[in-house]
């Protein structure tokens, strides 16, 4: 995948339909990049979180939409469900990254208190709890 410091060709539907206009920090991937705005470092645990984004875009085939990743950024805004299936195995796989990959007992106590609270935040509109999202990213 490649990185470029520059705003995604769908940022202002995403904008529009959630809290993260202005907001430093916030990374997307559309098909093969990951656009990082703010350009803060892809760590590897996040290089993990966007592959797996990567990797259901390039998957993705559910009619009435069109393939590949504008369809799937088309979804992920209309549906609350899919988007929290599509975050949930994102997010298993940078908590199972940093658990296999030698971060240590404080890194991993950070990291999963960082994607729990940005998974259960406003920028995915609040769609489960923070002990939910805890419970779905630490259960996988």
């Amino acid at each position: 995948m490649k990185v470029e410091r520059t705003f995604p060709p769908n940022y202002s539907e995403v904008s529009a339909a959630f809290d993260i206009k202005g907001r430093h920090g916030i990374i997307f991937t559309y098909g093969d990049t990951i656009f990082n705005p703010s350009g803060v470092a892809v760590t590897p645990d996040l290089f993990a979180h966007e592959r797996v984004h990567q990797r259901q875009q390039t998957a993705f085939e559910e009619s009435p939409y069109p393939c590949g990743a504008r369809g799937w950024w088309r979804k992920y805004i209309e549906d609350a469900d899919f988007r929290l299936s599509q975050e949930v195995e994102a997010y298993r796989a940078q908590w199972a990254y940093a658990r296999d990959n030698g971060y240590g007992r404080k890194a991993r106590r950070d990291l999963l208190a960082h994607i729990t609270k940005a998974l259960s935040g406003p920028m995915y509109g609040r769609i489960v709890t923070a002990t939910q999202a805890k419970e779905l990213i630490t259960s996988g």
